[in-house]
């Protein structure tokens, strides 16, 4: 069958700056992460992992070069007819990303509403 579009966000907070060079060290996490995996459809649909690694930065003008070296993220909410396939997961990763505040506060806002606006729907127990 195949798989409905998904659509994937990583929110990445780089609280400190690490020395080029630091090797993966509980001491030199540096950086949260939240991964935000929603389905297709009403928005019922979603997968947050959250946790925290080493994050390396190196700025360019408008352009960041953003290296996982060491991440470490876990389900946080899973819900909906979307699965979890990951589970407690350890992230490596890079990539170039563009500069684009409004964009960024704007695509967290969106994310938050759907998590917080379902578990407000969400009777607790």
């Amino acid at each position: 069958m195949p798989l409905a579009p998904l659509q994937q966000v990583m929110h990445i907070h780089v609280y400190w700056h690490a020395m080029t060079g630091i090797k993966s060290n509980p001491a030199a996490v540096n950086a949260s992460i939240d991964w935000y995996v929603l389905g297709s459809g009403s928005g019922d649909d979603v997968v947050l992992y959250e946790g925290a690694g080493l994050v390396e930065v190196d700025a360019t003008g408008d352009r960041r070069e953003v290296d996982i070296k060491d991440g470490d993220v876990k389900p946080k909410i899973v819900r909906g007819n979307i699965q979890d396939p990951i589970g407690h997961a350890n992230l490596s990763g890079y990539a170039t990303a563009k500069m684009n505040d409004a964009r960024v506060k704007d695509t967290l806002a969106q994310m938050q509403q759907q998590i917080q606006g379902q578990q407000a729907a969400t009777p607790s127990n």
